[in-house]
């Protein structure tokens, strides 16, 4: 495993510990211990999650780990009740590839009140020329082609 890989898999563990002392304390919101579970499906992640803040938009999704030009994705914030959610569908689709292989991601749910972070590990298909449309960069220098139609710079599938 590369250093790279390294700093991607314990990432997550290290924000969340960092940022987990914010709480409990006067004037500081309650104590969260959350946790999220990621199923993947055809061009689909379906995102639960338990032990956020009670308010009806206690987490925030991203995902991480895919290549430069793409970036952390924002996936959203999920309706919650007492402090959870389940079920929360992410589709997503591809440009200018067909996957081939897989690519290893984390999504992290970030508690809206207190900040503290959960990850779960996933792989989704992907591809050595393969963009997440809405999301990657394309045509630029060290960028993948974009697809026909997209204006270079833009994120993959946004026209000209």
């Amino acid at each position: 495993m590369s250093i790279g890989d390294w700093r991607i898999r314990l990432a997550p563990a290290l924000i969340g510990a960092w940022l987990g002392g914010c709480c409990g304390g006067p004037g500081q919101p309650e104590c969260v211990r959350p946790t999220i579970t990621v199923s993947p499906g055809p061009g689909l992640l379906s995102i639960s999650g338990s032990g956020f803040s009670d308010v009806s938009k206690c987490a925030h999704l991203t995902m991480i780990g895919l290549p430069a030009s793409t970036g952390p994705v924002s996936i959203g914030d999920p309706q919650c009740a007492r402090g959870a959610f389940q079920n929360f569908n992410w589709p997503y689709s591809y440009f200018n590839c067909t996957p081939s292989t897989t690519q290893t991601v984390f999504v992290l749910g970030r508690d809206t009140e207190t900040v503290v972070v959960a990850s779960q590990e996933t792989s989704i298909p992907w591809g050595s020329a393969c963009g997440l449309s809405g999301y990657t960069k394309c045509g630029g220098e060290a960028q993948i082609p974009c697809a026909t139609g997209s204006r270079p710079g833009a994120s993959g599938g946004e026209r000209r």
